[in-house]
């Protein structure tokens, strides 16, 4: 009795560790998402005064609002401005794109320790008048840092997912962290190698509001030799 009770003490520790320390969220590199990818088109920055003081007005309080009530540490990283009145007089064929060039694009970098997140780099695309086109933070839910789901229970349900599916090799999984844009939400993907030479996968999204599997597909990698 005393053996199984020592067995299941250092089975939860030892997930409690596994949790801690995967389930970290450091995102390092950016990269803007719309660039028109010319660069006589396309102004970067650092330094926030370069841009008009409605755009930067309309910047700052989005962020007070997405971030409300979270006390991260926020620092402005790089921007991007680009003239898309010289660039479509040039590429008229606006139809063929498959995604909407913004004016402005900004990057922040956030951290919130106490919960998992070390770097995580928020994205922002602005239009000329300052309406916000994209983000990849929810505007809602995530304002309270408690209503984010333990990252433990998180990887309890992936786990218990994996062994449902009957996927071999779960101790090999990876994570990774993103905004799934369809769910307006945060999620914790869990990628299950399905086969040995790990070129197949088994992935779920999970949602960190409420610890929840919202997405559920196969991927593939391709090995260079």
């Amino acid at each position: 009795m005393n053996k199984q009770i020592t067995i299941l003490i250092f089975l939860f520790y030892n997930l409690n560790f596994t949790a801690q320390e995967k389930l970290i969220v450091d995102k390092q590199n950016s990269g803007f998402w719309t660039v028109t990818g010319n660069k006589n088109y396309s102004k970067y920055f650092i330094d926030l005064r370069q841009i008009p003081n409605n755009i930067k007005y309309n910047l700052e309080n989005y962020l007070n609002i997405i971030l409300e009530n979270i006390d991260p540490k926020v620092e402005f990283k790089d921007g991007c401005v680009s003239d898309l009145k010289g660039y479509f007089k040039e590429n008229p064929k606006t139809y063929s794109r498959g995604w909407i060039v913004s004016k402005y694009q900004f990057v922040y970098r956030i951290s919130i320790p106490e919960i998992g997140i070390k770097s995580y780099l928020i994205k922002i695309d602005m239009d000329e008048y300052g309406q916000i086109l994209k983000c990849n933070w929810p505007r809602e839910w995530f304002k309270v840092p408690n209503r984010f789901k333990d990252r433990i229970e998180i990887e309890k349900t992936a786990l218990k997912w994996s062994e449902q599916n009957s996927l071999p090799t779960t101790e090999l999984y990876e994570i990774d962290f993103h905004y799934n844009e369809k769910h307006k939400t945060l999620c914790w993907v869990f990628n299950f190698p399905i086969n040995k030479s790990k070129t197949k996968y088994s992935v779920i999204e999970i949602d960190w509001r409420n610890n929840e599997i919202v997405e559920e597909y196969a991927k593939y990698k391709s090995i260079s030799y």
